[in-house]
């Protein structure tokens, strides 16, 4: 069974034509690719993307969402592990000369 990673696209679909790594253009004018999984890992994806009640494409988007955001806390650590301590010193300064407005009342 090949697996559709499409948003919007709820259910999955024996197709025979369509091989790994060809799209198609469906009807309404998004493209679909198939993706090549092990059964049980696309058992495992489909059941956890019902249980959220979303499709298994806004499933995997929301991991990738998931994903992007970790690796940018990472990147965001390694520049703060970067800096020098003159640098550090500065920016805890600055974050603290901002921070005398967060009781203006203003949001």
């Amino acid at each position: 069974m090949r697996l559709w990673l499409v948003s919007g696209f709820s259910h999955e679909e024996r197709v025979s034509d369509i091989q790994l790594g060809h799209t198609c253009d469906m009807s309404n004018g998004i493209q679909m690719t198939t993706l090549k999984v092990p059964v049980q890992l696309r058992q495992r994806i489909t059941q956890k993307a019902r249980a959220e009640g979303h499709t298994v494409a806004e499933f995997l988007a929301g991991l990738l969402a998931e994903q992007d955001r970790r690796d940018r806390f990472v990147a965001v650590r390694e520049a703060y592990a970067r800096l020098s301590s003159a640098e550090m010193k500065a920016y805890r300064e600055e974050a603290a000369a901002w921070d005398v407005t967060l009781a203006d009342g203003l949001e």
